[in-house]
């Protein structure tokens, strides 16, 4: 399976989100085997420190108004994610890819 991860809460690793975005890639990988990860963002200081080949990240130099509308759907079926999780309370508009969400500070 094809996992896509919301990647822009890696621009703040020091934040909350930053740091549990940070280790639920970071733990995932190391205790999966059978699944690679797509970390997303449209900012480039987002930091790939990850030792397993099985994480990707994907860069897309779009305007954040943008992002989730338009860029972010068209990525995750240019690289046939099966499965997205937003990190920080937010998911693409798009139908043909399941999603899950994480709602911090509820």
């Amino acid at each position: 399976m094809r996992i896509g991860i919301d990647g822009i809460p890696l621009i703040s690793e020091g934040s909350g989100i930053g740091v549990y975005t940070h280790r639920l890639i970071e733990h995932l990988a190391e205790l999966d085997e059978n699944h690679e990860y797509f970390l997303f963002s449209f900012m480039p200081g987002a930091q790939l420190n990850f030792s397993s080949p099985k994480i990707h990240m994907v860069i897309h130099k779009t305007p954040a108004l943008l992002w989730f509308l338009w860029a972010l759907p068209r990525e995750l079926e240019k690289w046939r994610i099966d499965i997205f999780h937003g990190t920080n309370y937010l998911l693409p508009l798009t139908g043909s890819i399941k999603g899950v969400v994480t709602i911090n500070d509820l």
